[in-house]
């Protein structure tokens, strides 16, 4: 049993590690899409905060700045972390000293401040850093979660996802949440729609439950993510004729998945770009669809 354990731990420990990977790879797309180095995203009605740039240090360098920031910084708060990037040191604002007792309430993972993954040439580091509502022990701010699901009484959220690209030089995506982030609040209720908007440049997925709507705040760009009980190949034919009969011009940009028995297509009018992507899985048959090119003055959705 205790080697069931062990292996259970491990194998739990690597998919955590493998998605953080995941998450930054998916998050690139979204932070590059604007000129600006922070972009305001609202994540199923909550706001994150994304930033990229480009540097010409290694990534295993940028990494290891973040890595050290965690560390250091577990009781700091008032730091804007996208500085980080720019310089080897971040001076706090304001810090917190942690109560006698706290570590000895702390898990291994929670005593460490931060999780590592990936290699020195396309990595993640994530961990928590105090904020006000952030509770002195584990046992307080697990129940202070439980109890109203603010992510805010582990702390504050910080993301690092750095890759070599083909120049040679260093993507760095950073993400970071404030104080006040609920993840409960994110969670619909079963059959339910979750916090967001659809677009209303297209039409909605037939017969489906939105799981996931982020936006850019106050830019042209987002993505929705829903579930279906309709087929790939009839979404496709709904939107093939619903776009069409709007103007839309349709094309396929070779975007299938046969792993994931995906397909995907695109549309585009008047410099505007709408992607559609299905994937069909044990759980049901999901549809991504992004919107790219409305203008910055233009809305976005309707609750």
């Amino acid at each position: 049993m205790a080697v069931c354990g062990v292996i259970s731990v491990r194998h739990a420990r690597a998919e955590y590690q493998d998605q953080t990977l995941q998450f930054g790879r998916q998050m690139v797309g979204l932070a590059k899409a604007s000129n600006h180095e922070v972009t305001k995203v609202i994540f199923n009605g909550q706001p994150v905060h994304v930033g990229s740039s480009v540097t010409e240090d290694s990534a295993a360098h940028v990494l290891e700045r973040y890595e050290e920031y965690c560390k250091s910084n577990p009781g700091q708060m008032g730091v804007d972390f996208t500085e980080i990037n720019k310089s080897g040191t971040v001076k706090p604002l304001v810090k917190a000293d942690a109560p006698a007792d706290a570590d000895a309430d702390m898990p291994a993972i929670a005593k460490a401040g931060y999780v590592r993954s990936g290699t020195d040439e396309d990595g993640a580091v994530i961990c928590f850093v105090k904020g006000p509502k952030t509770k002195p022990t584990t046992g307080e701010a697990f129940q202070s979660f439980m109890s109203t699901g603010d992510l805010g009484s582990f702390g504050e959220l910080r993301y690092a996802y750095a890759s070599k690209g083909p120049s040679g030089k260093t993507l760095v995506l950073t993400v970071w949440t404030d104080s006040t982030f609920n993840l409960r609040n994110m969670v619909p209720e079963d059959g339910q729609d979750s916090p967001g908007e659809d677009f209303p440049e297209v039409p909605r997925v037939p017969n489906s439950t939105r799981l996931m709507a982020a936006k850019a705040d106050g830019m042209p760009y987002g993505v929705n993510v829903y579930k279906t009980t309709d087929s790939p190949g009839k979404t496709f034919d709904f939107f093939d004729r619903e776009m069409k009969s709007k103007g839309w011009f349709a094309y396929d940009p070779e975007m299938t998945e046969a792993e994931h028995k995906g397909q995907g297509r695109a549309y585009m009018k008047d410099a505007v770009v709408v992607t559609l992507g299905t994937s069909v899985q044990p759980e049901g048959n999901f549809v991504a669809v992004g919107l790219a090119g409305v203008p910055a003055d233009d809305k976005l959705g309707h609750r």
